[in-house]
């Protein structure tokens, strides 16, 4: 396991002083979190046209509920986020830190938080699957991967000026890992809102990181 999902675990459990069980906790935060991720890109659309982002009634409810319920552990909430945050900065993954040294940040810490804080049935087949043959299903079901990355990236920058901006510097960086660090960290955030939903070929194969390994396969 590894040091974020340590982490967010320490935290985790501290809120179940509350009395609350440890799937319901896991639940809320992991409520929490896809709502605070879904609205960055809107928060930062705001933010550049000196504009104050509001949330919708019904996410301004989640977060009152929610918030209700743990009291003052939901700061605990908040700061297991910002761990989980702080270690994609860098596409630490995938390349290491600043410094080159690479971390052991794993592409499933999520699943490692739920497998271990959770409490998933293995009597009723709860489990998250593992990266290694999640990458091996989605290298296995996808063809012409190269292609359909560039056509998305493509028609993604097509109408955005500074999109096009970062995709020529990404061609232009010389060393390797310098250039994937760039392309991770600074042009796909950039362009994934537009970018069209990748739906998985064979709706058997259910895994979460389908889409992802779609990307880091080219």
């Amino acid at each position: 396991m590894n040091s974020t999902s340590k982490e967010i675990i320490k935290l985790l459990k501290k809120v179940t002083a509350t009395g609350h069980s440890q799937s319901q906790i896991f639940d809320d935060w992991l409520e929490i979190t896809h709502l605070s991720l879904e609205a960055l890109p809107k928060i930062a659309q705001a933010y550049s046209k000196g504009e104050t982002y509001t949330d919708p009634p019904e996410v301004a409810e989640v977060f009152k509920r929610v918030q209700f319920r743990y009291g003052t552990s939901f700061e605990l909430l908040k700061q297991a986020f910002a761990i989980l945050i702080q270690s994609c900065s860098r596409s630490q993954v995938f390349f290491g830190n600043e410094n080159g040294i690479p971390g052991d940040t794993s592409p499933d810490t999520l699943g490692e938080v739920y497998m271990e804080f959770g409490l998933p049935s293995k009597y009723t087949g709860q489990f998250f699957t593992p990266w290694p043959i999640a990458q091996f299903m989605a290298l296995a079901s996808m063809k012409d991967v190269e292609n359909e990355v560039h056509e998305r990236i493509k028609e993604a920058c097509n109408k955005d000026v500074f999109a096009q901006a970062l995709l020529a510097a990404s061609m232009v960086i010389r060393d390797g890992k310098e250039a994937g660090q760039f392309f991770f960290g600074t042009l796909l955030p950039y362009i994934a809102r537009r970018t069209k939903e990748q739906v998985e070929p064979d709706q058997k194969l259910r895994s979460h990181y389908m889409r992802l390994i779609w990307a880091i396969r080219s």
